[in-house]
């Protein structure tokens, strides 16, 4: 990790041909977030950013020249990497790791909300978008899936729309920061990497995990869509102090680095995550009540 680091660092260029190769080979969400973090906590957001643009208008200018539609492409990458950048200048400017992703957690149950209160049940919004799926999975075969939509409640349907695709944007931030800054925290032995904490410390606290836990149990139990989604929205943070766990495991000389990039990219791999997701999320749960770093150090 160290070598690719300095690498990105090393000339000006490196980090857009970097950015440009991400999103040329579809890998903009994590690796394409990770390098842009890296770039946003060694060199400043202004420079990452004026990076990030020169590679997307390559993108660009290889589409118009290849006669190929992109357009679309960019768009998901500005969505994707303009909080991703956001997120990683919270860092650099509170100079903690943990404060950062414990207010990503706060904005992304808000956003949540908001986009239920919006864009919910009754909303024209709400309804072309569940029109919209229903319609893209009846053109994918999956006719199934698209009566469900049609036909279940659509306050229900929405909120786990949102709640879904927040924790999915949640998680794939928040490892970009992880990935990102353990790429900075390489170039330490040369003198040119910032503190801003130990992935492998990180711990979320017992009030987010009572208020996940009421979130969830209430929500579930009293049938209240919105309730329910905010709580699985914040389970995304029990998954982090998970994925802080294995970190805990590398720096002991436990886990070697391929596996623990194994695991982030595994977490977007259908039907992988389907079991590695909630894994994680019941490891850093537990790890809340029962401190598992600190017994297995003793």
């Amino acid at each position: 990790m160290k070598a690719l680091a300095n690498w990105l660092v090393a000339r000006p260029h490196n980090g857009v041909i970097a950015l440009a190769l991400c999103v040329a080979l579809g890998m903009y969400p994590l690796l394409g977030s990770a390098v842009l973090v890296t770039l946003v906590l060694h060199q400043g957001p202004a420079t990452a950013a004026v990076k990030a643009a020169i590679a997307l208008a390559l993108i660009v200018l290889i589409g118009w020249i290849t006669q190929s539609a992109n357009a679309l492409i960019v768009a998901l990458v500005v969505m994707i990497w303009a909080p991703v950048l956001a997120l990683a200048l919270a860092a650099r400017q509170w100079r903690s790791i943990t404060l950062a992703v414990q207010a990503s957690v706060l904005v992304a149950v808000v956003a949540l909300l908001f986009a239920l209160g919006t864009g919910g049940a009754g909303s024209e919004m709400g309804e072309q978008l569940v029109i919209t799926i229903a319609r893209v999975a009846e053109e994918q075969g999956l006719r199934e899936l698209s009566a469900a939509l049609l036909e279940e409640d659509r306050g229900a349907v929405l909120a786990s729309m949102y709640s879904v695709g927040m924790f999915a944007l949640l998680m794939m931030m928040s490892g970009a920061l992880f990935l990102g800054y353990t790429l900075v925290r390489a170039m330490s032995e040369d003198g040119l990497s910032p503190n801003y904490g130990r992935i492998c410390d990180l711990n979320l606290g017992r009030v987010l995990a009572i208020l996940t836990a009421i979130s969830v149990g209430v929500g579930m139990l009293a049938d209240i869509n919105w309730l329910f989604a905010a709580g699985f929205v914040m389970s995304g943070a029990f998954l982090l102090q998970g994925l802080a766990i294995l970190h805990w495991l590398h720096s002991e000389g436990r886990v070697p680095a391929a596996l623990l990039v194994a695991v982030y990219i595994g977490m977007f791999i259908p039907p992988i995550n389907t079991v590695l997701v909630p894994a994680m999320v019941l490891l850093g749960y537990a790890d809340v009540w029962v401190p598992l770093r600190r017994r297995k150090a003793n």
